[in-house]
């Protein structure tokens, strides 16, 4: 059967069970996002649940149809207690939504709310995957003209799997009139610094097909389930994702994980070709020899901030290829900022200064995550330096994470500190990771009656040190 053939949810299920299952949650998550909005039918203060869960089940739908789709079972228990709490919102819902909406936008938002709840946990399940694309056309039958919305189902079949995935939800055309108020009025509710700006930025991507932020929506999605549920769920939603995004724009190096016998321990790090990198790192050691070897006058020793970035970079983290590129960026931007100021205009320092960046640039072409390192750091910004008080607890962070971290990461972690603690005005990439590092623990360290006391200190830290980098108000702030 060809994809013009088919003209019903039933003759569906046999072309849906030859796909793969990517393609089939691709195509649910798209059916999701076209009904998302019937969901707010529910306009009552109390249906906010019901948005939430249908908001989070198609968050993960879109997961499984990206092109970063992780091992399904990753998430397979977020996927279905979405799904779960979509039946629970809908219950509820329902109980008061009589005198707030009418009985036929009741239909809609319930019908379109178990659609995207078979989205979530479609890649599990071919028959959930053809309800939650094809569903919706029952329930919104009597408000939007089927052929309209049957007419974007079937272009989606026409369409080869890559050009969907960027491919916007109206394929390009305006929304149908009976979803754009609607659309218009929901966004525009959701819109601003409050605790939906999240989901307001990702439905808008989403549904014009330039969403790129996979693994914030991943991290998102792994949000545990109890953070999901009572009265003030959405706002403690909002503080995990602000929480999120902090961690991932501090992601400029290798990341902590837990290892199998629960220590965290550091993740390798990228390697490039060894030719390149023995030529970027080669030629930084070269243009550095000529600026220590002067006369003096240029105010440059081995221990100025620049030089000691490099030195870690060419000898302890030689075989750390990001962890190289970061230290030569800080390295490159620390004189940028310093040469006609804390030194003078010398050619030897102007030299370094650009083979750093070239080697730098050399790096990023070897290799996209190095890139993406370089662009996190770079977009920090320095809203302060560490105080005493912060540096003091600093000092404390090694033996306190002694037992949760294996030797290599504890090693890691005190030479950060040490950095620090010791430096007036630390290099932005050793704040960067340790800001990251101790956020990981902080979230990762399971809590019970002997580490209560160590995570909420954690916790208290990493929330201080955030100002580093992060106002309150910003993503990833404390807001």
């Amino acid at each position: 059967m060809s994809w013009v053939d088919i003209r019903s949810p039933e003759q569906a299920k046999p072309w849906f069970a030859k796909q793969t299952p990517e393609r089939q949650c691709l195509m649910a998550s798209r059916g999701a996002l076209r009904v998302i909005v019937a969901t707010c039918a529910f306009a009552h203060p109390q249906k906010k649940m019901l948005m939430l869960a249908c908001l989070r089940a198609a968050l993960i739908s879109s997961i499984f149809g990206s092109r970063n789709l992780p091992d399904p079972s990753s998430i397979r228990r977020e996927a279905e207690a979405a799904r779960a709490a979509i039946g629970l919102a809908v219950s509820n819902a329902g109980r008061v939504a009589g005198h707030h909406s009418s009985l036929s936008e009741n239909i809609v938002a319930i019908d379109a709310a178990k659609a995207i709840g078979a989205s979530a946990i479609a890649v599990f399940s071919p028959d959930d995957a053809r309800l939650a694309f094809w569903a919706p056309l029952n329930g919104i039958q009597n408000e939007v003209p089927y052929d309209i919305v049957f007419s974007f189902c079937r272009e989606d079949i026409a369409q080869v799997e890559g050009d969907l995935r960027n491919s916007p939800i109206w394929n390009g055309r305006n929304v149908p009139s009976s979803f754009a108020q609607r659309t218009q009025d929901w966004l525009s509710h959701i819109d601003g610094p409050n605790d939906w700006s999240f989901w307001h930025r990702w439905y808008k991507q989403m549904t014009s097909g330039t969403f790129q932020e996979w693994d914030l929506a991943i991290e998102v999605a792994k949000i545990p389930n109890e953070v999901w549920k009572g009265e003030d769920a959405v706002a403690r939603v909002a503080e995990a994702i602000r929480a999120i995004e902090k961690r991932l724009r501090t992601r400029v190096g290798p990341q902590l994980v837990k290892t199998p016998s629960g220590k965290f321990d550091l993740e390798e790090d990228i390697r490039i070709d060894d030719e390149p990198i023995t030529f970027a790192i080669g030629q930084v050691e070269i243009a550095l020899r000529a600026v220590l070897s002067g006369d003096g006058t240029n105010g440059f020793t081995a221990q100025a901030d620049e030089a000691q970035l490099i030195k870690v970079a060419c000898t302890e983290y030689r075989d750390q290829h990001s962890n190289v590129a970061t230290a030569f960026w800080n390295a490159c931007m620390g004189l940028q900022h310093n040469i006609g100021d804390v030194y003078p205009e010398d050619r030897s320092l102007t030299s370094l200064q650009n083979t750093l960046y070239v080697s730098v640039e050399e790096m990023c072409a070897h290799s996209d995550l190095i890139r993406d390192r370089i662009a996190r750091l770079a977009a920090l910004e320095t809203r302060r330096y560490p105080t005493q008080e912060e540096r003091e607890a600093l000092l404390q962070l090694p033996e306190v994470v002694a037992e949760d971290t294996t030797d290599r990461a504890k090693a890691q972690i005190e030479a950060a500190v040490e950095h620090i603690a010791n430096t007036e005005r630390p290099a932005r990439v050793w704040r960067a990771k340790l800001v990251n590092w101790i956020t990981t623990l902080s979230r990762g360290i399971e809590q019970g009656q002997k580490t209560e006391k160590k995570v909420n200190w954690l916790i208290g830290l990493s929330q201080r040190i955030t100002g580093w980098f992060f106002d309150d108000e910003e993503p990833g702030g404390n807001a």
